[in-house]
């Protein structure tokens, strides 16, 4: 009668065992280089991230935007068509959002377009004006930076037109010193009779830069003194991105708790697993009931 041969079945197992018997021995009889060097790698290679914020990419458009969408390839033709020119500034022929910085006046009820009112405009007007800034200990200024027309920083014509005391506001295209101006993005809640404005609750002011050094810095560095008659609000070229960079810290708190709850869930299961093996009574009575 023929035995049955006996074959090994640990021949994968044996060999790793021993391997894993070997580490063992090794880490208890040198324990103190396996929990000092561990620490010095984790502190040398950490230490790298002291230059991330040098490699950060925050830009808005290179972070939500397809590399070469043809929405670029479009933006690409109309800068080589249509350039923009900074010392004959039109907006009309700008190809990018550009730098630029946005004031917008509210009142709640009655009439924006009065001397009261105005003069408070006006100050701020002054106040971003003579706005600097220091950029590699070089003041820069409004004047510096400013998108110029013939010369001179292109000016709000609102302000011009009211300040010239002219009383009888065409909208949305007003008549002044023989051009033709444009109210309909500087004026709003506009209540007009016969194409003349009779009141308004909003005015918004533009302030174009060039795409020159310190232009970033000096959008902000954009404050606002508090007003007795007028709700002020503003918004730059900026803040967009400024926005997102603000919230990209928010789900920190959250990711935080989740990995918590998910790893004290992981070890309590597993130490529950161990006391179920220990207490085969309760296993039993475990399966019983279920």
């Amino acid at each position: 009668m023929k035995t049955m041969a006996c074959y090994r079945t640990d021949c994968i197992e044996k060999p790793i065992s021993k391997l894993f018997e070997k580490l063992g021995h090794l880490v208890g009889s040198y324990s103190f280089c396996f929990f000092v060097i561990p620490l010095m790698m984790s502190a040398a290679l950490g230490g790298g991230l002291n230059f991330l914020k040098v490699h950060e990419d925050n830009d808005v458009e290179n972070q939500f935007t397809p590399i070469n969408g043809p929405s670029k390839q479009a933006r690409h033709f109309v800068k080589e068509t249509f350039p923009s020119n900074d010392s004959l500034f039109s907006s009309q022929r700008l190809y990018a959002v550009g730098n630029y910085a946005v004031m917008i006046f509210s009142i709640v009820e009655g009439n924006i377009l009065t001397d009261a009112l105005f003069e408070e405009i006006s100050e701020l007007d002054k106040q971003v004006d003579s706005l600097s800034v220091n950029v590699n200990q070089t003041q820069i200024s409004f004047k510096d930076i400013c998108a110029k027309e013939n010369g001179n920083c292109v000016s709000n014509p609102i302000l011009d037109i009211v300040d010239d005391k002219f009383i009888n506001l065409s909208f949305p295209i007003n008549k002044w010193k023989a051009k033709d101006v444009f109210l309909g993005s500087t004026v709003g809640g506009v209540e007009e009779r016969g194409g003349v404005i009779q009141q308004a609750s909003a005015i918004r002011l533009f302030y174009f830069l060039q795409d020159k050094p310190g232009a970033s810095q000096w959008l902000q560095h954009i404050y606002l003194d508090n007003f007795l008659n007028l709700q002020v609000s503003h918004f730059t070229s900026l803040s967009r991105q400024e926005e997102i960079e603000k919230h990209t810290t928010d789900g920190i708190p959250l990711f935080s708790i989740t990995y918590s709850l998910a790893i004290s869930f992981s070890v309590l299961s597993c130490i529950f697993i161990v006391f179920l093996i220990k207490n085969a009574a309760l296993v039993s009575v475990y399966i019983y009931i279920y």
